[in-house]
């Protein structure tokens, strides 16, 4: 029997799975996308050097490398994984000294103990796991610290307008389960 923190976990590794995998089929922007969301994230905190930044489910590491960036690597960067092979790219992609890649079985698991003054998620809260998450993720914020989560809109008109022409015309391949 699993507990709660290592169901999360192999929850939030599907959800890291599934976005990665449509980044990587759909979304030719995907780089300036992360850019952008790093430097608005850095003026939006008014990150500072030396502060403490964690990114959950970092991925194949797009956004980690675009927050090095904007943060001229001056901060120290936590960024966790639940995949090995996300983990091993991110290594060879990146291989920063500011940058600790934690690859992670239970959630909050090996960081239950560290605090941090910004918290980031990019399209890593499903519905069934929002509750959950949000509460262990809330343990990890220092106090005064801020919670940064990239969502996709589902009332944008390009979301409706899109399903409209799923339903026209209807292709092989869906969002992996």
């Amino acid at each position: 029997m699993r507990s709660k923190e290592e169901h999360l976990a192999s929850l939030l590794a599907k959800q890291e799975d599934r976005r990665a995998a449509y980044w990587h089929r759909y979304d030719p922007f995907v780089d300036l996308r992360m850019k952008w969301r790093a430097s608005m994230m850095r003026h939006l905190f008014h990150i500072l050097p030396g502060q403490k930044i964690l990114e959950i489910g970092a991925g194949n590491g797009e956004f980690t490398r675009s927050l090095l960036i904007a943060t001229r690597e001056e901060c120290k960067i936590t960024t966790v994984v639940f995949s090995l092979k996300y983990r091993d790219k991110i290594k060879e992609t990146l291989g920063n000294n500011n940058v600790d890649i934690v690859c992670l079985d239970s959630f909050p698991g090996k960081l239950q103990d560290e605090k941090f003054d910004c918290v980031i998620t990019n399209h890593m809260l499903g519905d069934h796991i929002r509750n959950e998450f949000l509460c262990a993720v809330k343990q990890l914020i220092r106090p005064g610290g801020g919670f940064l989560l990239f969502e996709p809109n589902p009332w944008n008109y390009y979301h409706h307008v899109r399903k409209l022409f799923q339903r026209l015309i209807p292709r092989a391949w869906r969002r992996p389960a």
